[in-house]
């Protein structure tokens, strides 16, 4: 490939990369989170990408009970929240959350509740703390 060719190649790349920020190749981080034996669980991923994530899983409930996951991405000083809410039985989901700032998202919060109905009163059981670069999500406190 000539010098002409190869620069011609380069500023289209460029091109691509100004014009489209928010795609990247995704890095992936699992989380899990369960309570009483694994009757109730939240788990899947979270998928990072420039200024959006991608997070699929599910919830689980035992019957006649129910469980949510309150998804909290993070950017800098900005939080946006999600839920999902099972009640006797399993709620899988997907969803995307962008945030267009330098750096994007770099923390997803996933807590678990649990309660006697889809309207509460919620209990918090526990959560996982999601960072970009991680390869798993860790346990919160």
């Amino acid at each position: 490939m000539n010098f002409k060719r190869m620069l011609v190649a380069l500023s289209a790349v460029l091109v691509a990369l100004v014009a489209f920020p928010g795609v990247s190749s995704a890095a992936s981080t699992s989380y899990f989170v369960s309570f009483g034996s694994q009757e109730y669980v939240i788990q899947g991923n979270v998928d990072w990408f420039n200024w959006t994530v991608s997070i699929g899983g599910s919830v689980k409930a035992i019957e006649n009970n129910c469980a949510r996951a309150d998804i909290t991405v993070r950017a800098d000083a900005i939080f946006k929240t999600e839920q999902r809410t099972a009640c006797s039985g399993t709620k899988t989901f997907g969803f995307d959350v962008t945030i267009e700032i330098p750096g994007g998202p770099d923390r997803v919060f996933v807590d678990l509740y649990i309660g006697n109905s889809s309207s509460g009163p919620w209990d918090y059981v526990g959560g996982d703390i999601c960072d970009r670069g991680a390869t798993a999500c860790r346990t919160a406190f």
